[in-house]
């Protein structure tokens, strides 16, 4: 069938049926064992979809029948052109584009894109900004951790230990584009992730309220420091701080016991970026 975006023609294949091979696939895309075998993951919402489309990542456009007419201005732009390259381009009926977004308000757009093979640790430079999560569960604390990262002008975000898949559809709806804008790199040790940045005479601290540790704000953070975060309810690991070259406290009332760990990433992550910021948008091409 032929439909517009942004004024532009294009010609898209109409599935209708929930039981599509169409569907099927990009439904599957909700679990990692279908992330994993295609390749690719799901991203909802006109903006989340114009961000993979300016990257190069979008494969397979999903609209629902009737809501192209949202795709408009930079935007609808961004996703023409990622058609015009060559991303395939579906309109789905109502009920086949209810089995493929996990939305509780679908705006009636998604994505296939394409995920980025992890790095190692021992991926970034010495004055590659990085901030490294151990063993946080939560993927909404995840995605908020790589959004943070990215509107801060890190490098990357390392995932140490078991953490949450940062492509799992929450954790990309709170990245809000950052996937496209970040290093992701995985270890299974994260010890051993510490130990590789030491190596390169990286400075590691444990963001822990440990005796001798340094103190956000008052004590100098460099750039080049890689801050640990640690697990929501029980923190770092003993062998990860053992690794660590020493501790970061992060300064708060008395009655305050902890901070949830986007929040504390957050506050470190603007320590160090303080008078290095700059703006324009950044894309890790695809």
């Amino acid at each position: 069938m032929i439909i517009k975006i942004n004024g532009r023609t294009f010609d898209a294949a109409e599935v209708a049926s929930r039981s599509s091979q169409v569907t099927a696939r990009a439904a599957s895309l909700a679990d990692s064992k279908g992330r994993d075998a295609a390749g690719l993951f799901l991203c909802e919402g006109v903006k989340l979809v114009a961000e993979a489309a300016r990257s190069g990542a979008a494969k397979e456009i999903y609209i629902k029948r009737g809501a192209e007419g949202a795709l408009a201005g930079a935007d609808g732009e961004a996703v023409a052109e990622a058609v015009r390259a060559g991303a395939a381009l579906y309109v789905l009926s109502e009920p086949a584009f209810e089995k493929v977004t996990t939305e509780r308000a679908p705006q009636g757009i998604c994505c296939a894109a394409a995920m980025a093979p992890f790095a190692r640790a021992g991926f970034f430079g010495g004055s590659d900004r990085v901030i490294m999560l151990e063993n946080v569960r939560d993927p909404g604390n995840i995605g908020t951790v790589m959004r943070t990262a990215a509107a801060f002008g890190f490098a990357g975000v390392v995932f140490a230990g078991d953490c949450a898949d940062p492509y799992n559809t929450k954790a990309v709806r709170g990245a809000m584009g950052a996937h496209f804008r970040l290093a992701l790199a995985r270890e299974k040790d994260a010890a051993e992730a510490v130990r590789t940045f030491a190596r390169a005479g990286r400075r590691v601290l444990a963001a822990m309220p440990a005796e001798g540790a340094l103190t956000l704000g008052a004590d100098e953070i460099l750039p080049s420091d890689v801050v640990v975060i640690g697990n929501e309810g029980h923190g770092l690991s003993p062998e990860t701080v053992a690794a660590c070259t020493g501790g970061l406290r992060i300064p708060m009332a008395a009655v305050a016991e902890s901070l949830n760990a986007a929040v504390a990433a957050a506050v470190v992550m603007w320590e160090q970026s303080k008078g290095g910021l700059t703006t324009g948008e950044i894309y890790i091409r695809m």
